[in-house]
């Protein structure tokens, strides 16, 4: 990230991630972008600071094509203090440090953001509990294809399902389709 982390802007930002991961000229990147609309002028654009206000589809399609996670474009991370610089956010977002912005979009619950109510409290559990099913998930299918079967391992597992189970089951509760 240090190539692109400390640019000021998200233009300025999107071209030194696309520099850094080897992408030369616009018009490479926007053949990796041909599939979503995203032109060469337009890139050119973005690149050079004219056009700023980007929708989120437009956002997400070019750190996919840059292989960068969107809050590396979306803000300038490597100066946590620093408030947002991206155009058009509302006085509550812009008041907000870099770090405790990265945690409100990412949905951190324990990052720096915290929430003003119960209800933006019970979204965030529900994320943490959804990212840490899918956690238990990846662990339990690590652990049935290793080829260890002790008890350690077999109560291991106990655990993982019991885990799977009761978060599941508190998703289900909140109304997700799980």
């Amino acid at each position: 990230m240090a190539e692109y982390g400390s640019e000021p802007t998200i233009g300025a930002r999107i071209k030194a991630a696309r520099r850094s991961r080897g992408i030369k000229s616009i018009r490479e990147f926007a053949d990796l972008l041909q599939d979503v609309s995203l032109t060469e002028s337009v890139l050119e654009n973005i690149e050079a600071g004219r056009k700023t206000d980007l929708p989120v589809s437009s956002v997400l399609n070019i750190a996919r094509a840059l292989r960068v996670p969107p809050p590396f474009l979306l803000s300038a991370l490597t100066a946590p203090t620093e408030a947002p610089d991206l155009p058009n956010l509302s006085p509550s977002l812009r008041d907000l440090s870099l770090a405790e912005f990265d945690a409100w979009l990412i949905g951190d619950a324990a990052g720096a953001y915290r929430p003003i109510d119960a209800s933006e409290r019970n979204d965030l559990a529900e994320l943490d509990a959804f990212r840490e099913l899918e956690r238990t998930k990846r662990e339990l299918q690590r652990e049935q294809i290793t080829s260890d079967l002790g008890a350690a391992k077999a109560s291991r597992m106990e655990f993982l399902e019991r885990r799977s189970s009761e978060l599941t089951e508190f998703l289900r509760s909140a109304g997700w389709q799980i």
